[in-house]
């Protein structure tokens, strides 16, 4: 998410022509791209220390893991959250805390995504001074990019919000997870798409290279069928003058 609030504030800044945009020229560059490094480093930390695989969880989870997996515990790396105790009464405060932290960091990153994509909304929108080539291209990359973070929304954040308030209520989640990782498995492959065919330059391309290649499976096609037509001539010529001679 820290990537796409940088992607959503050089897009505004470019639309508004903001001054900022000069600083990546110079030294102060290191700062748009520091944003998302500590973001992640943060996210990554706080994972680890307070979401991270625990004996206490290693014992809650043993039997389900081996029947509905035929799995030792022993032999699984994994993380997670268990807001009770074993005991099923006390509140694992340290999970509780963790996930608290994942949260707000996801919260602030939507709301300062929304903030500037509602301006960067407003400012294609507004008529202006620059070529209609140029407005062009800016709305197909912002809607591109739009399309780009609704993506992992959908795939990532509500299945694990979901898998999150399974948990709390010490659901099931069995169904649920294995859906998640079907949609886990699809992210990589679906987040490119809206840039190779909302932006008309990459569109065209494809475009492009399909029609030739289906021109190409026509041609193979009708030479296929002219050599078989061909093949079953003389074939038949063959014995006609077999025939004859006989």
């Amino acid at each position: 998410m820290g990537i796409f609030v940088v992607q959503f504030f050089y897009r505004y800044a470019v639309m508004t022509e903001s001054k900022y945009l000069k600083s990546l020229n110079d030294w102060r560059a290191v700062f748009w791209f520091l944003f998302p490094s500590v973001y992640g480093t943060f996210y990554g930390l706080m994972v680890y220390l307070f979401l991270s695989q625990t004996e206490e969880a290693n014992e809650m989870v043993r039997d389900s893991i081996l029947n509905d997996f035929d799995l030792n515990i022993d032999d699984v790396v994994f993380l997670g959250t268990f807001f009770y105790r074993k005991n099923g009464i006390d509140l694992n405060y340290k999970s509780i805390f963790g996930i608290s932290i994942m949260w707000g960091m996801v919260t602030i990153s939507s709301l300062l995504i929304v903030y500037f994509g509602w301006f960067c909304y407003r400012a294609i929108e507004k008529p202006v001074s620059e070529s209609s080539i140029f407005c062009k291209l800016q709305k197909q990359l912002f809607y591109a990019l739009l399309a780009e973070t609704l993506i992992p929304v959908v795939l990532l954040h509500v299945p694990v919000s979901v898998l999150f308030l399974f948990t709390i209520y010490e659901l099931n989640v069995l169904t649920i997870s294995r859906i998640f990782s079907i949609t886990v498995a699809l992210f990589p492959a679906i987040d490119p798409l809206p840039t190779m065919f909302i932006i008309q330059n990459y569109r065209d391309v494809i475009f492009k290279y399909l029609r030739i290649k289906t021109n190409l499976a026509q041609t193979w096609h009708i030479r296929s069928n002219i050599i078989t037509a061909i093949n079953i001539l003389c074939s038949r010529k063959k014995c006609w003058n077999q025939i004859r001679q006989g």
